[in-house]
């Protein structure tokens, strides 16, 4: 029942967007939000929760410039469209499927395969979700509002007449992120046939080790991290300065750390089943890989960072990594003093380090995007950092998600770059 008028209503909403598509929708929207975020699951309570705080933001301080304020509103509104096809969707699956009377399977099913018409129509609906998720949710939101220097600006004059304004700024971005979050998942389903296995099957070539190929192809991605550093810093006219060339020396460190971790997991993987981290020939390379991310997350900041009124968030970067690098040192050693039994899982032991790598490199992050004086920029490294967050948490690409990331990571280097050069 209540499921019934949650999708009612949803469908409400989508329709008024493509046949009004106007501001005055907004209280429908409201009121839809408010009444159920007390029933939604909880990724929806998060979603109604963004959606209600920037509403109730926008109406009680003062208004977003009119130009701007369109953007944004019409933009928002957009985001439903895709909601359509999500509500005739579950319209589809419930009721095509339904067992046909006297269907002798029934009894042991409560769905029957679609046929003909029936299949395509389910098909062609969820291509249209799959393509108007995308284009409203993620490209459109992100050029309009993520990525739009001018609407930031309004925005920033904004909060310097009113302190709640802030609340815009974790409206708009929780529910980008939020979008982000979902389509990571529907990633996960759409390729679940194809990457979950480890032996993927590549058309042309057969069947290949997903996890080698893995290891394979990022012991090299990260070297372009440097041309990515080098082309910014040359364009920019900051190559030959030694302030700059400090990070590019970061960038190039950690790519060549990171080359000999994955090549000689690679190799490990010829002889073996699956990598044993606690592995002499894997360990001493995992931690000299660490090191090296750790190393280059402090020549950034130090790139960034110029004058000497900088020189406590220099020592804050410093502490961090030097802190965090040594817990990591301790609990290895921990980890290789236990018995079989008593160690941890795999999966343990990668949550572990991640943790105590992240904490620093998501500081330093910080530190570098607020030297710059482009907004738009601050929240690109926002966006990149966030993306690679929500990936190792879902892992949508099973044993090639690492690749993905690796590629996230180019994006980073690039917006931190940026964030440094256009100080």
């Amino acid at each position: 029942m209540i499921e019934n008028i949650q999708n009612i209503s949803n469908l409400c909403i989508s329709l008024s967007v493509i046949v009004f598509g106007s501001s005055y929708i907004i209280p429908l929207i409201f009121a839809h939000c408010l009444a159920d975020i007390f029933v939604c699951k909880t990724d929806i309570k998060i979603h109604h929760f963004f959606v209600l705080l920037f509403i109730v933001t926008r109406y009680i301080t003062v208004q977003i410039p009119y130009p701007d304020e369109s953007t944004i509103i019409s933009t928002l509104l957009n985001t439903e469209i895709s909601t359509l096809f999500y509500v005739l969707n579950i319209y589809l699956e419930k009721n095509i499927k339904r067992p046909a009377i006297g269907d002798q399977r029934s009894e042991t099913s409560d769905r029957r395969p679609a046929i003909g018409d029936q299949r395509s129509a389910i098909y062609i609906n969820k291509i249209l979700f799959i393509t108007t998720f995308v284009y409203y949710r993620l490209y459109k939101y992100y050029n309009n509002i993520v990525n739009n220097p001018h609407v930031y600006n309004n925005i920033h004059n904004l909060l310097q007449k009113s302190k709640y304004n802030i609340l815009i700024y974790i409206g708009l971005y929780g529910l980008f992120f939020l979008n982000c979050y979902w389509f990571t998942l529907l990633c996960k389903i759409i390729v679940k046939p194809f990457l979950k296995q480890r032996k993927t099957l590549i058309y042309g070539v057969g069947h290949i080790d997903a996890q080698k190929a893995t290891h394979i192809i990022t012991s090299y991605t990260l070297f372009a991290n440097v041309i990515i550093s080098f082309f910014i810093y040359y364009r920019n006219g900051k190559l030959f300065s030694i302030r700059h060339s400090l990070d590019i020396s970061g960038v190039a460190f950690m790519a060549i750390h990171s080359y000999y971790y994955h090549k000689n997991c690679a190799k490990y993987l010829d002889t073996n089943e699956s990598i044993q981290y606690m592995d002499s020939n894997i360990i001493e390379h995992f931690i000299t890989d660490k090191g090296g991310i750790h190393f280059r997350s402090f020549c950034c900041v130090l790139t960034a960072l110029n004058r000497l009124i900088d020189a406590i968030p220099s020592i804050v970067s410093y502490l961090a990594n030097s802190l965090c690098f040594l817990l990591l040192l301790l609990f290895i050693q921990r980890e290789r003093t236990k018995s079989d039994q008593e160690k941890i899982s795999t999966n343990q032991f990668l949550f572990t380090t991640n943790i105590l790598t992240c904490i620093p490199i998501l500081l330093d992050a910080a530190i570098v995007a607020s030297t710059t004086n482009e907004i738009h920029l601050r929240f690109n490294v926002v966006t990149i950092t966030s993306i690679i967050g929500i990936l190792l948490q879902v892992e949508p690409f099973y044993h090639w998600n690492h690749v993905i990331i690796h590629l996230c990571l180019l994006l980073q280097s690039a917006a931190l770059s940026l964030c440094i050069v256009h100080q």
